[in-house]
């Protein structure tokens, strides 16, 4: 009895060793924020040494490491517009009007007021961005009013499936003799047949 307690005990002593091992290793993937926030902030660095790069003309250098926080970290709303900007920026540094405007639309997709100010962006930034919100407008409009079509098309089917079913039931009952007739001349059922004995 006292071996088999002692082997129990150096058993439990061995398991539990283990799972605090385990809980140590994965205490970083239990706190998922952590995590986020780790890569927020090394997405954070990324981006300003783009806007590092960006300003002293290595365009390649900045892009890809933009390009890098967008597709392999979690970002939040703002840093997520931060990045796009300075997309923006590199494209129009490159004169390549319609991939700013591209950005753009994403941004506003992300933020519809944004609104970059020439304190803030360059004059051909602003008036770039001025044209592709213009284009997001439209957009907005033409996307709405295709679902509100999309939504009075769906309903004039739900009518015509209605009106379909109501005609299929009247002929039914036509065809089958029981529209109309006075339930008193129906002719009944016939008795059962006695129980056997």
């Amino acid at each position: 009895m006292i071996q088999w307690f002692r082997d129990y005990t150096t058993g439990m002593i061995y398991y539990l060793a283990l799972l605090i091992f385990f809980v140590q290793l994965g205490s970083p993937m239990l706190n998922d924020r952590s995590v986020l926030m780790a890569n927020d902030q090394t997405c954070s660095e990324k981006l300003n040494k783009a806007e590092e790069y960006y300003y002293d003309d290595a365009l390649d250098e900045a892009q890809a490491l933009v390009l890098d926080c967008l597709n392999n970290f979690t970002l939040e709303k703002k840093e997520r517009i931060r990045a796009y900007t300075i997309l923006v920026r590199i494209s129009l540094a490159r004169e390549n009007k319609d991939a700013a405007k591209k950005i753009l639309l994403k941004i506003f997709t992300l933020d519809p007021t944004y609104q970059p100010t020439t304190e803030q962006e360059t004059p051909r930034y602003v008036n770039v961005a001025s044209e592709a919100k213009q284009e997001f407008i439209a957009q907005s409009k033409t996307t709405e009013s295709q679902k509100q079509s999309s939504e009075k098309a769906n309903t004039l089917w739900l009518w015509m499936g209605a009106g379909v079913a109501v005609v299929v039931t009247t002929i039914v009952l036509v065809v089958s003799g029981s529209a109309g007739e006075n339930p008193d001349q129906l002719q009944s059922l016939s008795n059962p047949p006695p129980f056997p004995q």
